[in-house]
């Protein structure tokens, strides 16, 4: 087996990769805990060092004879290394190219770190500002002598450049890590604008579609019609027709809401890793919360929008373009007790595949439910309509209770009409209705 350098094996040089994933975690502002991190000065030096040591060893790597078959067994190992599912995701694809530029790298974690304050902020512009104008040391930063002998040899042999830099390293030998780092705040703060403006963007069509001045539109939207039209609402149609838009506006001010896509991202994010990964995190946070209810349902919340997140805009798009059926709740009823009775009982004969992935969330949302499927009821009506497939245990389940509601079998009653004998069977203005409204307008979709 080839060495990387004399004074350094590869099984050494792993060791200290692994050493240096910690650093870049810990750079990007939180420790595996969730706590956030606090860099000084001195700790932003000893982690740019780092960088700078894997560099120079790449750089000491592209002047060998054997550079070809030195990157391939170091890809090889850090490719079993990155396959691990307890690796972090953020890093996995991790290779001999990107630690050429590992100095880039500390710095852009640093930059782009999400709990960027004050005090991080002066201690990394003072940090680069000082190792650009050459004022601190390369060396002393590594208890291990062959590590800082093989440092002093590269700071005395100047080498040249690996073979293929990328793009921010040329940035960085252009301009400095200080020049580097401005660019990577720039880059930041664009990206930020435009999230302001996207958010701003949003607040609007939010106020648009279900602002509270939305009802005059729709009242003058029915004084326009032909009589022929109108006359299809007198009576009890027009207040019908007026509430499923009231029920249609509410759901699509929890779709549209910001701490709805900020679940939305947030679960796409965690369901990302490997299922060994997200499940031990949700399963820590479920049981070691003092609150459990509120957990669990936050859990169950993020599982159910991981499940609709691919088909979001397709969601939104059904919701709005629904066409308003004169139809009682209890008519409503019948036709979804109807398809779900006739629907395969699996999703593969059913023609709607599902990813490994969904099917992992599905299997993990019943299980955490399977002794408590009424916690459904707590969650927003369109969430569980539009997320839970029609062959699903769980929807079944929560059909049943909602059976259950219609024929007065509860003990505790989950609407006022339940517990009014003349109210009872009506069923018109409450969740009962609501969700019912949801589940036709979703199960089939």
């Amino acid at each position: 087996m080839a060495r990387p350098h004399p004074d350094i094996t590869l099984e050494y040089l792993m060791k200290l990769i692994k050493g240096f994933v910690d650093i870049l975690i810990l750079a990007s502002g939180y420790c595996s805990s969730g706590m956030a991190t606090s860099w000084d000065e001195e700790n932003i030096k000893k982690a740019i060092r780092w960088g700078i040591f894997f560099e120079k060893v790449f750089c000491y790597l592209s002047q060998s004879d054997d550079y070809e078959v030195l990157i391939k067994e170091l890809d090889a190992s850090l490719l079993e290394l990155t396959s691990d599912s307890y690796f972090p995701q953020g890093l996995r694809r991790l290779s001999s190219g990107s630690l050429s530029r590992a100095k880039s790298l500390v710095l852009e974690f640093f930059s782009q770190t999400l709990s960027l304050s004050e005090r991080h902020l002066h201690a990394l512009v003072n940090t680069i500002t000082e190792m650009d104008l050459g004022v601190e040391s390369e060396k002393g930063f590594v208890e291990n002598p062959d590590v800082s002998n093989f440092l002093g040899a590269s700071v005395r042999s100047p080498c040249s450049p690996t073979k293929t830099p990328g793009m921010k390293t040329e940035r960085q030998r252009a301009s400095g890590c200080s020049g580097f780092v401005f660019q990577e705040f720039a880059e930041r703060h664009a990206s930020i604008s435009c999230l302001s403006s996207c958010e701003a963007s949003l607040g609007t069509l939010l106020e648009l579609v279900v602002g509270k001045s939305f009802d005059g539109l729709e009242l003058d939207f029915l004084q326009e019609q032909s009589c022929d039209a109108i006359s299809l609402m007198d009576g009890e149609n027009l207040p019908t027709f007026l509430l499923w838009n009231r029920w249609r506006k509410k759901n699509l001010a929890y779709l549209l809401n910001k701490r709805t896509l900020k679940l939305l991202s947030g679960s796409s994010l965690i369901f990302d890793a490997p299922k060994v990964q997200w499940a031990q995190i949700l399963e820590s946070l479920k049981s070691s919360s003092e609150a459990y209810d509120d957990c669990l349902l936050e859990i169950v919340e993020l599982s159910l929008l991981c499940l609709v997140s691919s088909q979001w805009t397709r969601l939104i798009d059904h919701i709005m373009s629904f066409s308003f059926h004169f139809l009682s709740v209890r008519e409503q009823y019948v036709s979804v007790l109807t398809f779900l009775q006739e629907s395969p009982r699996d999703g593969h004969s059913a023609g709607k595949m599902m990813s490994s992935k969904e099917d992992d969330i599905l299997e993990f949302c019943t299980a955490l439910l399977a002794t408590q499927p009424e916690k459904l009821w707590e969650l927003p009506p369109v969430l569980v309509a539009a997320a839970l497939p029609s062959w699903s245990s769980l929807l079944k389940s929560h059909v049943r209770e909602i059976t259950r509601e219609l024929k007065g079998e509860t003990g505790s009653p989950r609407c006022a009409c339940s517990r009014d004998a003349e109210q009872q069977q009506k069923h018109v203005a409450c969740e009962l209705a609501e969700r019912i409204c949801c589940l036709y307008v979703f199960v089939d979709k």
